[in-house]
């Protein structure tokens, strides 16, 4: 469990990161935390953002990502099965630590092209 809620501090640094989203220093409703970083989520009205996935999976006792599934999307498929791809191949949480989680992963459309085509 520590491995899942370290990498919960961890995730929306990353993604601030990868994506290219400015970090706020307050914590809106809707949003993932960690230390003076958010990243929203949801809209006021509760809605998931644009180019986002809300998914649940299993990590395995090597700590392995498996079993992924798509609980609300507001992306293309194509995009969908790339980032759940990039995600089982690279995510990777503590050995002997098996357990179930639900994030919410955001990505810039045009950074998977971009990569795509090189």
């Amino acid at each position: 469990m520590q491995a899942i809620r370290l990498f919960t501090l961890i995730l929306p640094l990353f993604l601030a990161l990868c994506a290219g989203i400015p970090a706020s220093a307050s914590t809106p409703s809707g949003s993932i935390s960690s230390a003076n970083t958010a990243i929203t989520t949801h809209d006021k009205n509760g809605n998931l953002l644009p180019n986002a996935l809300r998914i649940q999976y299993d990590v395995d006792s090597d700590g392995r990502v498996q079993n992924v599934k798509i609980l609300e999307s507001t992306t293309t498929p194509e995009f969908e099965h790339k980032i759940i791809e990039k995600m089982m191949s690279k995510w990777r949480f503590e050995k002997g630590k098996p357990g179930i989680a639900k994030r919410v992963v955001r990505h810039d459309p045009t950074q998977i092209s971009r990569r795509s085509r090189e």
